[in-house]
C-alpha cells in the first residue's frame, strides 16, 4: 500500500526525531571515545597524553618514553631505537597508497639532506609490504631508513592517522608529533629537529 505522507504527519515527526536523536547520540559518543583517547592501543605500560599539535584542529600523541624495537630496513639492515639511543630519531609512519604520504616524501627528503652529518636518525616505516614500496619507489624515492610489513611497531605506538612524524630526543623521549601533513611540514620538522640539536649540545 502506498504511504502518503500528507496522510500521516505524526509518522513523518517521529522519524524525522529518531533520525535526529541518532545523529546525536552518535555524535557524543564519537566525542567521548575521541577525549578519552580511547582507540589507542600503545604498548602496554604506556600513558598516552594529549597536546595541542601545530594545527588547531588535530591532536597528537605524545607520552614520555618511545616504545623500543628491533626492525629490519629493505637493505637488509637491523635496526633497534635502543642501539641509535642518543641520537635524535625522525620517525614517519606512511602508507604508498596514502596520497597525503606520497605528497610529503619530496619535503622529508630534503630535510633529511639539510640535515646530513649531523646526529639525526630518519626512519620511515610502513605496515605495507617491500613489494608495494618497491612500485612507488619507481617514480618516488625516499631517503633513509625504510622499514615494511610492521603492523607490530604501529600498533605499539598507537598509530591511527597518516602520515604520522614524531620525534624523539637523544634520551627517548617523543618530544613532538604531527599528525596528518602540512605545505610547510618540512620547516616544522627541520625547525623542531634543530631545537633537540640545540639542547643536545
Amino acid at each position: 500500500m502506498w504511504f502518503d505522507r500528507s496522510r500521516h504527519p505524526d509518522a513523518t515527526v517521529r522519524r524525522t526525531k529518531v533520525f535526529t536523536g541518532i545523529a546525536v547520540a552518535y555524535f557524543v559518543w564519537t566525542a567521548v571515545i575521541v577525549s578519552a583517547g580511547f582507540g589507542q592501543q600503545a604498548a602496554e605500560g604506556v600513558t598516552w597524553k594529549r597536546v595541542p599539535n601545530d594545527t588547531p584542529y588535530r591532536y597528537a600523541l605524545v607520552y614520555h618514553t618511545a616504545p623500543s624495537f628491533t626492525v629490519t630496513d629493505l637493505q637488509g639492515k637491523s635496526i633497534s631505537l635502543d642501539r641509535i639511543r642518543g641520537r635524535v630519531v625522525v620517525m614517519t609512519f606512511f602508507s604508498p597508497t596514502c596520497s597525503s604520504c606520497v605528497e610529503a616524501i619530496d619535503a622529508m627528503n630534503r630535510v633529511l639532506q639539510m640535515f646530513a652529518g649531523e646526529n639525526v636518525t630518519f626512519i620511515n616505516i610502513t605496515f605495507k609490504s617491500p613489494a608495494d614500496l618497491y612500485q612507488l619507489f619507481r617514480t618516488k624515492p625516499m631517503d633513509g631508513v625504510v622499514v615494511a610489513s610492521q603492523n607490530s611497531v604501529f600498533k605499539s605506538y598507537g598509530i591511527r592517522d597518516l602520515p604520522t612524524h614524531l620525534i624523539i630526543d637523544t634520551s627517548g623521549e617523543i618530544v613532538w608529533a604531527f599528525l596528518g601533513t602540512t605545505p610547510n611540514i618540512g620547516s616544522r620538522i627541520a625547525d623542531q629537529i634543530n631545537l633537540q640539536l640545540g639542547n643536545a649540545r
